[in-house]
């Protein structure tokens, strides 16, 4: 599959990888990006923030936001993400199509 072009799945998705950097998840500044991030997909109409994982030994934050091209999903929400402070190593990661699809990831910081 060529990248950025639509398949017949709503499976396209787009992970934010937030690395540990703190000693302790700052769920209040986390909380503030996920609400952004889905003010931001719905007003575009490009998809939805399914929710978070996070680990908690090394404190790394994982966003998942599903929608029927992961292009979009990123162009809609990568304002919110130039205008939050993220730390060094920030990744996000489209896929274009259901688990085991073609990657690519980007580095924001």
């Amino acid at each position: 599959m060529t990248a950025g072009v639509e398949n017949d799945s709503d499976e396209q998705a787009l992970r934010i990888l937030i690395p540990g950097t703190q000693p302790e998840v700052d769920f209040d500044s986390l909380r503030a990006i996920q609400n952004a991030l889905k003010k931001a997909v719905t007003e575009a109409g490009t998809g939805e923030f399914d929710g978070n994982e996070i680990d908690l030994q090394t404190n790394e934050a994982t966003l998942f936001l599903y929608g029927p091209n992961a292009d979009q999903l990123f162009s809609s929400v990568k304002p919110v993400l130039n205008s939050v402070s993220l730390p060094p190593g920030t990744l996000v990661i489209r896929r274009y199509g259901g688990p085991g699809a073609e990657e690519e990831c980007d580095q924001l910081r």
